[in-house]
């Protein structure tokens, strides 16, 4: 048996290195026929693996592709090699980068993610056997045609002089296609600003605590991709955005690409192809602390590696309303429809053409607008620079207003306001709908002036009247006060009646409505009270001429009704009215009067109140014999008493059956039959007289 080996150092391959000697020798063993084993070994034969230069340079484009090959005609663009050892010994290369148009900028390596410049032609680094390294060419394609095509070709030679194949080279090819620039636009094309709205319109009033969603559309109108698209939206104080509710073309972004730091929200899209629309939403909170009249106005900005940053349109929150035309006392709770509002021009005074963009419920910017329902109204102004109108307003039942409004444009349609009254009346506070004195200022809105109150012609009417027009000293005045609401519900109302010199109330006689009630008392001024002020009511009392009183005297007597609104208790609307009594001569011009009831104390209070009646044809007696009957209302005067003190006295066979005295003595006691009359000089007032009753009328 033969057996034979022929061991080595390793066999050659395509990675062994150059200069590496390989060594090899035969041997054998083998058994003869004297079954004696024999073992031979030959000689050794050694090879030595010759230097072999190789590179390999890509990638190597085969043709253009619209969109990622896209460069910006005038702009630096970059295309990255690799440059591959695929012979068997290091090696360096010198690297040459050409273009078919335009000019090479720079050439470097790449090591560790750092750029090394290397000059075009220069050596890299030595390289290992299958190692490799990144070239980046940076080229210009200067003023060469938009639509052109330029190759980017990159040459690796390698430098070995121990190669016995010489110094090999390797090229590789890259397109790029002369475009335009990529650039943001908005849904409007190209050029048109990005739009970002609140709602879906660039304003928006809303209430403290509310969710509101602001979208923002662009799209890439240049010739190139956008590389690393950032949207930036700094959201101000008042609203927080939700970083979690961001969209991108309604579905959920991936995860990484949004962030939200305290009111800064970032959206990172990458790349956006040209001609691609995107549209990013995201929900915000409005504080519920947010105070009445606060405008919210922001931009966000775009920005990629190249495209230049774009700012978006301003969108704003209006914390509130502003848009209502309303009754100025009755408040949001009454809005006023068929309001007219025309917005004038201030030099020709005649309506001015709007061309803004329409916003409801004025949708084709109609001027003159007229309110429906709600009070709402709207007008698609689109100032430019500072501008000046006039607003007037008219609805049936209410005066007529005119206002100035002084708009200062912010951009994007918004734009501030300040509102003057050239009227004198009040405004809307910013947001809401209670009263102010003007001017008034809201900032960030877009279509609208602010809530608008309206005053009715006559809210409150009052008329006096009085039983005769003429009448001599000791003459008996009845007054009547008639007053009512012709619009809104107002508050807490008082009628104050001031009676002049001469004239004296005649305690018991006050009447609201035909229900006792007594006056106020201070000085000469008589106050009624009354908690709201709805509809009509009638006051009337009595009052006495006061001897003494100069003949010819003209008594002027005024009343005056004042409300509150129930809106704001500090704003008031009131109303007066007269009447004239002429003081004529009289028999008793020097005498003084006794008035005063007989009644049946139907209540036991011993006093006339309301569910007592009065008793007819009783005679009073005074001390001198003088007598007279009390009228249907159990009314009795003595209109020519002389002053000082008097006794009267009830004549008791003159009571009908169902009335009967009180077993009282007292002289001041109004239960007695006999009265004590102290005189008119107390404090200069007269007072009635009385003699209550036990039992009741008989049906």
């Amino acid at each position: 048996m033969l057996v034979w080996a022929a061991p080595a150092t390793r066999p050659a391959d395509a990675t062994t290195a150059g200069g590496t000697s390989i060594t090899n020798t035969a041997s054998a063993t083998y058994v003869d026929q004297n079954n004696v084993t024999v073992s031979v070994v030959s000689n050794t034969i050694t090879d030595t693996v010759e230097a072999v230069s190789s590179v390999v340079t890509g990638p190597n484009e085969q043709g253009c592709t619209p969109g990622t090959d896209a460069i910006v005609v005038g702009a630096p663009f970059v295309r990255t090699f690799s440059v591959t050892n695929a012979s068997n010994v290091a090696d360096s290369y010198a690297v040459t980068a050409t273009a078919s148009a335009g000019s090479i900028v720079s050439l470097g390596y790449i090591i560790s993610g750092n750029v090394v410049s290397l000059a075009n032609g220069g050596t890299l680094p030595a390289l290992q056997p299958g190692g490799s390294l990144q070239v980046a060419v940076t080229a210009n394609p200067g003023q060469t045609p938009i639509g052109s095509n330029v190759e980017i070709s990159l040459t690796a030679k390698s430098t070995s002089q121990q190669s016995v194949n010489g110094q090999a080279s390797s090229t590789a090819s890259q397109c790029a296609i002369v475009s335009g620039a990529a650039a943001f636009s908005g849904p409007g094309g190209t050029g048109t600003q990005v739009t970002k709205l609140v709602d879906g319109a660039s304003f928006a009033s809303v209430a403290p605590g509310a969710t509101v969603t602001y979208s923002i559309a662009f799209s890439n109108t240049g010739g190139v991709q956008a590389n690393n698209v950032v949207l930036t939206d700094v959201v101000p104080a008042n609203v927080t955005p939700v970083a979690g509710s961001v969209l991108l073309d309604g579905t959920t972004p991936p995860a990484g690409s949004v962030s939200l730091a305290g009111q800064t929200l970032t959206v990172r899209l990458l790349a956006l192809l040209p001609g691609s629309p995107q549209t990013v939403t995201f929900a915000a909170t409005v504080s519920a602390t947010a105070p009445l009249g606060t405008s919210v106005v922001n931009t966000a900005s775009l920005s990629a590696d190249n495209a230049p940053t774009q700012a978006t349109t301003p969108a704003s929150l209006f914390v509130g309303s502003a848009n209502v035309v309303y009754d100025g006392l009755g408040g949001q709770s009454q809005p006023v429809a068929g309001a007219v509002l025309t917005v004038v021009d201030t030099s020709n005074k005649q309506p001015v053409s709007i061309a803004g963009i329409s916003l409801a419920p004025n949708s084709n910017n109609t001027n003159p607008f007229m309110t429906g329902s709600g009070g709402a109204y709207s007008f698609g102004l689109a100032p430019t620079q500072p501008t000046t109108y006039l607003l007037t307003i008219a609805a049936p039942g209410y005066v007529n207003r005119q206002l100035m409004l002084k708009l200062s444009p912010l951009g994007g349609g918004l734009y501030s306001v300040t509102v003057t009254p050239q009227d004198g009346e009040m405004l809307a506070q910013p947001g809401g709908f209670a009263l102010a004195s003007g001017p008034v200022t809201l900032s960030g809105v877009a279509g609208m002036f602010g809530n608008l109150p309206l005053f009715r012609t006559q809210s409150v009417t009052i008329t006096k009247t009085v039983d005769r027009a003429f009448a001599a000293t000791g003459d008996r005045l009845v007054y009547t006060i008639a007053f009512a609401n012709a619009g809104s519900a107002l508050g807490a109302t008082s009628v104050v009646d001031a009676l002049p010199p001469g004239l004296f109330y005649a305690p018991g006689t006050g009447r609201v409505d035909n229900i006792p009630q007594e006056p106020v008392k201070s000085g000469r001024n008589l106050t009624w009270s009354l908690p709201a002020l709805t509809t009509q009511h009638a006051i009337t009392f009595a009052t006495v001429i006061m001897p003494g009183t100069a003949d010819y005297t003209v008594l002027t007597n005024v009343a005056t009704v004042t409300s509150a609104a129930t809106t704001d208790v500090a704003l008031t609307v009131s109303a007066s009215s007269s009447v004239d009594t002429r003081i004529v001569p009289g028999v008793f011009s020097d005498s003084t009067i006794v008035t005063g009831r007989v009644f049946y104390d139907v209540r036991r209070t011993g006093f006339f109140t309301h569910g007592d009646v009065g008793i007819a044809n009783v005679r009073i007696f005074l001390e001198d014999g003088e007598s007279v009957l009390t009228d249907p209302a159990g009314r009795y005067s003595f209109p020519a008493v002389k002053p000082g003190m008097h006794v009267l006295r009830l004549d008791k066979t003159s009571l009908p059956a169902d009335a009967h005295p009180y077993p009282i003595t007292s002289y001041d006691d109004e239960r007695s039959i006999r009265r004590l009359v102290h005189g008119v000089f107390d404090g200069g007032l007269i007072q009635d007289v009385n003699f209550a009753l036990a039992g009741a009328p008989t049906k």
